[in-house]
């Protein structure tokens, strides 16, 4: 008949039955491994021992000294902080001046977000599943496989900050409101999106970028424009059919860039704040060999020079007008969306 022998019947419910235990069993291997991560990362903080770091003025006194360092890094910002750990782990000596506060220009400015790229997922899979692709096959399947690479790369060290980083990270809840059934014009210009309210093509979305991370994050959900009103008041909740809620991971980034700066002096390099290059100087050749550099926190203080034999920029927007310091007046320039530095003092 139309429903099968029994034993057809009872090797679908094996099949069934195998494929909801192996699945269950996978989620539970995946949350073991996520809970022991975190707890094994909790116990290697609590463990951590404390070193006492060299204050400011340690500091100032070696810069002052006569040592001539590896690298002079000026800029202490996320990628000045991030190259004088680099260096000073692979065997360089390393001073690193900054002339404000670490972390005071973009670095503390940025979106806050760890996240695992669902918007390049999606335009991914939208073009993968377009007209275009019929046409060009070879071409479209590669270019998602380089997005999906990317996104999958993202979903790891998202996961590596979230969990290893408790004290800089934190999980964020991001709605996406949904205040029609069909929207027009359809998302990333994709028809069958249109649909996506009325479909729960979204939600579907989101419960796979769920299943990409391995379940690290807290589950995507549906939200009722009741609950909406409590949780997300600044949304108009009359309006909204429904929201929809996933998450993606967030840092202090003023802090992550202290931590990697305290990391970086942990490990012997020389870091100092409220430091600034007033100018480079050169060697009988031409060759830049350190910087005068002022001590912006002693009021009267006077230029000291610091010796070193490389010196990499790393003013942000602001690398066009280090290299006046180098370059000249007329120097021409290279960063997109530069500025001149304020600087204090006539």
């Amino acid at each position: 008949g139309g429903e099968g022998t029994p034993k057809q019947r009872r090797i679908v419910g094996w099949l069934l039955g195998g494929t909801l235990a192996g699945g269950a069993g996978f989620v539970s291997v995946v949350s073991y491994r996520s809970a022991a991560t975190k707890q094994a990362t909790e116990e290697r903080i609590r463990s951590k021992e404390e070193k006492p770091f060299p204050t400011r003025a340690d500091n100032l006194k070696r810069l002052e000294s006569g040592e001539t360092f590896d690298v002079l890094v000026v800029g202490g910002g996320a990628t000045g902080a991030g190259i004088a750990l680099e260096a000073q782990l692979r065997g360089l000596s390393v001073a690193c001046v900054e002339q404000e506060d670490f972390a005071s220009g973009t670095s503390s400015k940025s979106t806050k977000l760890l996240w695992a790229g669902s918007r390049y997922l999606v335009k991914g899979l939208c073009k993968l599943f377009s007209p275009y692709s019929l046409l060009h096959p070879k071409g479209s399947w590669d270019e998602f496989a380089g997005t999906w690479h990317m996104v999958m790369g993202c979903f790891t060290e998202r996961t590596y900050m979230l969990e290893t980083n408790p004290h800089l990270t934190s999980w964020v809840p991001i709605a996406v409101p949904l205040d029609k059934w069909i929207i027009w014009p359809p998302p990333f210009g994709y028809y069958p999106a249109a649909l996506g309210p009325a479909t729960g093509m979204f939600v579907a979305f989101f419960k796979f970028y769920d299943a990409l991370s391995l379940w690290a994050a807290p589950s995507s959900y549906v939200m009722s424009s009741r609950r909406v009103r409590e949780e997300f008041p600044q949304l108009d909740a009359d309006r909204m059919k429904y929201v929809t809620v996933f998450y993606e991971g967030a840092h202090n980034d003023a802090r992550t860039n202290l931590a990697i700066a305290f990391t970086a002096a942990s490990h012997g390099a020389c870091m100092a704040n409220y430091a600034e290059v007033k100018s480079i100087t050169f060697d009988d050749e031409g060759i830049a060999v350190g910087a005068e550099v002022l001590d912006r926190a002693e009021p009267g203080a006077k230029p000291f020079k610091v010796k070193a034999k490389k010196i990499i920029y790393c003013g942000g927007p602001f690398t066009d007008g280090l290299r006046e310091l180098s370059e000249g007046k007329d120097v021409k320039p290279v960063v997109n969306g530069s500025r001149r530095p304020a600087r204090a003092g006539p």
